[in-house]
């Protein structure tokens, strides 16, 4: 095997470059001047450091490039799905699949609450009281036993002649059932809620929130309207 001797050779780069008879080395001795003789190997020169480091910048470059490119739609449809909740939400109970529609049976139910509770106050029943109101509406009513429900209905219904209750507009509110009611009487006081001796007429105007206990409809507060 021919083997070519140490010297100064042109490297093919544009430079003089010391060749130690098997491979380059670092040394360099200035632009390659005509007569210098040409690669001894043979074989393409090896890559300067420089050369190197630049390909290395290179890769990594490519690699941040083709990694944002991957990770932005990901990001993106992350953040909108944040922002828009991702989909449907979750349907209240009481509400059909319209958005703010109640079903039939669902608005039947609620109805038949707000009758049920209307019929136990005029008939002073506390077993129909408690099956047709919550806790909280008892709470809120200062109805918690039978005994303060008797003074209550007994008190107000004896003051009063000719009640009658007409239901109104039903619609879902979240997860309860808005009932309004339009209720007629006459009674023993007047404006200012002194009793007189003769009876007044008064229309009152009430929304009642009715909830789902159990599968059980039960008023659970009431406004005036």
């Amino acid at each position: 095997m021919t083997t070519t001797p140490p010297g100064w050779y042109d490297d093919g780069h544009g430079a003089v470059r010391w060749w130690d008879g098997g491979q380059w080395t670092e040394h360099v001795s200035g632009p390659a001047a005509p007569g210098i003789a040409a690669d001894p190997s043979g074989a393409t020169p090896p890559p300067s450091r420089m050369w190197m480091v630049w390909t290395g910048l290179a890769a990594v470059l490519v690699a941040i490039v083709v990694g944002a490119a991957l990770l932005i739609p990901i990001l993106v449809d992350s953040v909108s799905s944040s922002a828009g909740g991702g989909g449907s939400e979750p349907r209240p109970p009481g509400q059909s699949e319209g958005v703010g529609e109640l079903s039939p049976e669902d608005e039947k139910g609620a109805v038949a609450a707000v009758e049920l509770l209307d019929h136990a106050w005029r008939s002073s029943d506390c077993e129909e009281y408690f099956a047709a109101t919550t806790e909280n509406y008892r709470v809120f009513t200062e109805t918690e036993t039978c005994e303060e429900f008797y003074s209550q209905s007994r008190g107000f219904m004896s003051s009063v002649a000719d009640y009658t209750t007409t239901i109104g507009d039903v619609e879902a509110i979240g997860a309860a059932v808005s009932v309004k009611t339009t209720e007629d009487y006459e009674a023993y006081w007047d404006q200012d809620g002194e009793p007189t001796e003769d009876l007044h007429p008064y229309t009152d105007r009430y929304e009642y929130l009715v909830v789902d206990v159990d599968g059980e409809w039960r008023v659970d507060d009431w406004f005036y309207d």
